[in-house]
């Protein structure tokens, strides 16, 4: 019996090991993106609209303005929708549109808690894995290599589950500094 192409069952997803934790794109930072997205379609209807004051010329001013907006927007969705961390007891993997990082726990030379980019740094820099074809057919000048991975885009606090789960894998990105003895 021949089976209709709509009815197939969608592709199944591996099962997630144990110890295995993803992060997706926190809820906050999707809002504020399209908050700000909403913001410069309306600055840019108005601005077309102050500018021609007449409201057929605006509409052929800002069609050219929210099939480019549209475009942007389209983009950004996709690129929040593949972005994601993955923790495991084997390590961290970075993943975006277009590239992944890979890095065992004991690479992570410590965590950087600055407010406005917290971020995990690496001790050596760990290869760049292109995901698209665009990335792959560049010409790097070297191999390109990831000393970074970001958590700001995670939600990450001192509060955070991902703050929790970074100490219960790496409690030793948290100890304080060792200091030397006063003479």
């Amino acid at each position: 019996m021949k089976t209709d192409k709509r009815s197939r069952r969608p592709p199944q997803r591996k099962p997630q090991s144990p110890g295995r934790k993803v992060y997706h794109p926190s809820k906050a930072l999707r809002t504020a993106t399209l908050i700000v997205m909403l913001v410069l379609s309306v600055a840019a209807l108005a601005f077309a609209f102050i500018s021609t004051r007449s409201l057929i010329s605006t509409a052929f001013c800002a069609l050219p303005i929210g099939i480019f907006i549209a475009l942007v927007f389209s983009y950004m969705v996709y690129a929040v929708r593949h972005t994601y961390l993955v923790l495991a007891p084997d390590g961290v993997e970075y993943h975006t549109a277009n590239v992944a990082i890979r890095t065992p726990w004991e690479n992570i030379e410590r965590v950087i808690e600055d407010p406005f980019a917290p971020r995990l740094v690496l001790r050596d820099p760990q290869p760049v894995e292109p995901l698209t074809k665009a990335v792959r057919d560049r010409t790097w000048s070297r191999t390109p290599s990831g000393r970074a991975i970001p958590l700001r885009l995670f939600g990450y606090s001192r509060s955070s589950e991902l703050h929790r789960d970074l100490q219960r894998y790496a409690p030793y990105l948290f100890q304080p500094a060792e200091r030397s003895p006063q003479a």
